[in-house]
């Protein structure tokens, strides 16, 4: 089992990781590992995606509850509630989900999934906190990684915890220069891939999983801490994770009442310009001012049917500024998409410019 670093972390934050893209390492105490080439640490990197969470191809059922707070921007209670799921596989599983207001109830089936229960979007907080647990790390972003992605595996020592990070450069075009764009670091246990920090580009969003411990040869944290900048914006914990020897089939199956999930409809992005309410302008990074990197970031939304943006993909864009757009875009609101009398999900297109002149 992995040492908690709740204590060695303190006021340790991913503002002094990545103050700016060219130099996120620069405050920190960090050793080059030489004896790893670049193609070793892509394999830690996808070792690590592949072994931390329960989403791994061949484990046998489990359950899951996890109990969460959220945080506002004054630091109280914005949301609290808990997410419990019993797993047999990709396409037969059943999620709760629960909060002061009521309970959503998802059926996963080979034929779509199916909801009792409350029929609204709940906050993107829930999809959050699953992740955080089930699959951290995205299999398939790092084996998408192109060719020309290069990764350094670099030691950070945190309080008394020596900790192994890989970061991830990539090259972006701006103008006819060439920039060399470096993630925030993975941060894994030193003697095993447990995953211990990670961070989000230019965010200053920072995931902190303590108490890491084996299930299924698989790592898992009994607890997860999400910080931006130096506030906490949730803490999760798990209640109950145990392996299932045996599923009663009734217990996956979908009950009468429960209906079917609605794919969102699809509308034009001129369409839903007509609909926005309020716009939210982007925080301009200052690794992109510096580095003098403008232009478009394009995404594929959807807007739930109170009218709030639910989810945000990038489409396109210089990475530099796709987590500040990203992260402006979830504030837009919309008036309600009515078909056939009824407000429904819609999914679109969105774009945020930005300029050098202050006007984005």
């Amino acid at each position: 089992m992995a040492k908690p670093l709740s204590e060695d972390l303190g006021q340790f934050s991913l503002n002094v990781l990545i103050a700016t893209a060219y130099a996120l390492f620069s405050a920190l105490t960090l050793t080059a590992q030489p004896a790893r080439s670049d193609d070793d640490a892509k394999a830690l990197l996808l070792e690590a995606a592949q072994r931390n969470g329960l989403a791994r191809e061949g484990m046998k059922p489990w359950h899951l509850k996890v109990s969460f707070t959220s945080y506002d921007e004054n630091g109280k209670d914005a949301e609290q509630g808990t997410i419990e799921e019993f797993w047999e596989g990709p396409t037969r599983y059943k999620v709760v989900r629960t909060n002061a207001s009521g309970s959503q109830t998802d059926y996963g089936t080979d034929t779509g999934i199916f909801r009792s229960g409350r029929q609204d979007s709940l906050p993107r907080i829930y999809t959050e906190v699953s992740e955080g647990f089930i699959a951290p790390i995205s299999v398939k972003y790092v084996q998408g990684l192109p060719s020309s992605a290069s990764v350094e595996i670099q030691k950070l020592q945190v309080g008394q915890s020596n900790l192994r990070c890989l970061t991830v450069t990539l090259s972006a075009t701006s103008y006819t220069v060439v920039h060399e764009l470096r993630g925030p670091p993975t941060c894994l246990d030193w003697s095993v891939p447990a995953l211990r920090i990670l961070g989000t580009l230019i965010s200053n969003r920072q995931y902190d999983f303590n108490d890491v411990e084996s299930f299924q040869n698989n790592y898992v944290a009994r607890s997860i801490q999400e910080t931006r900048g130096n506030k906490k914006e949730f803490v999760a914990r798990i209640d109950v994770l145990e392996e299932l020897n045996d599923i009663n089939s009734a217990e996956l199956t979908p009950p009468p009442e429960a209906v079917p999930v609605k794919m969102p409809v699809r509308i034009s992005p001129a369409v839903a310009q007509r609909m926005q309410i309020k716009t939210i302008a982007p925080e301009y990074p200052l690794a992109a001012k510096a580095q003098r990197i403008t232009g478009t970031v394009v995404f594929e939304i959807v807007i739930d049917k109170g009218g709030h943006v639910s989810d945000v993909r990038v489409v396109g864009g210089p990475p530099l500024l796709q987590q500040a757009g990203a992260d402006a875009v979830r504030r837009w609101t919309y008036k309600p998409y009515i078909l056939n009398g009824e407000a429904v999900e819609v999914i679109t297109s969105a774009a945020v410019t930005f300029a050098l002149d202050g006007h984005n």
